[in-house]
């Protein structure tokens, strides 16, 4: 890690740890990811620390079938705030990242953060043989919430455990 830096990454993995900041609108973990439920989904971040800059990276694979649903559309609210709205298109995995407006979270311990998806469909309804009726629209594999700390506010002394 970059020295001045915090990171908090998940895993949404069925090993990994994301059912910590789960908060609704998730399906239960498969061995590599993790798809939403419905059109909304929620996590709760800890902020560790004031920081003059953050970013929310996000590591997805879109749902989407040629011909019946071609794009996926994601927003990301952190606190209420639209912070990114991004189409995807085709079915690759992707990386997404966007800034977050220091004053949207200073002074607060955890970061609520919505996804919503406008999109999300069930794969049932659209390709043959699937029985799968959740409404989806990304697998989440991993989110990276990080922050370059501000002048003054790290503690006299640290505990690593």
């Amino acid at each position: 890690m970059i020295r001045d830096t915090f990171e908090i990454e998940i895993d949404f993995s069925a090993k990994g740890n994301g059912g910590l900041f789960a908060n609704g609108g998730w399906s239960r973990p498969e061995p590599n990811y993790s798809f939403n439920y419905g059109s909304e989904s929620r996590l709760v971040l800890p902020k560790p620390f004031d920081s003059d800059s953050y970013e929310l990276t996000l590591d997805v694979w879109p749902f989407v079938v040629l011909d019946r649903l071609p794009t996926q559309r994601i927003d990301v609210l952190v606190r209420g705030c639209l912070v990114m709205s991004e189409v995807v298109e085709n079915r690759q995995p992707r990386t997404l990242a966007c800034a977050i407006p220091p004053p949207s979270v200073d002074g607060c311990t955890a970061v609520d953060v919505t996804f919503r998806f406008p999109n999300a469909t069930a794969p049932a309804g659209l390709i043959d043989r699937s029985r799968d009726t959740r409404p989806v629209a990304f697998a989440f594999r991993r989110i990276c919430f990080a922050g370059r700390l501000r002048a003054g506010s790290l503690p006299d002394r640290l505990i690593v455990a």
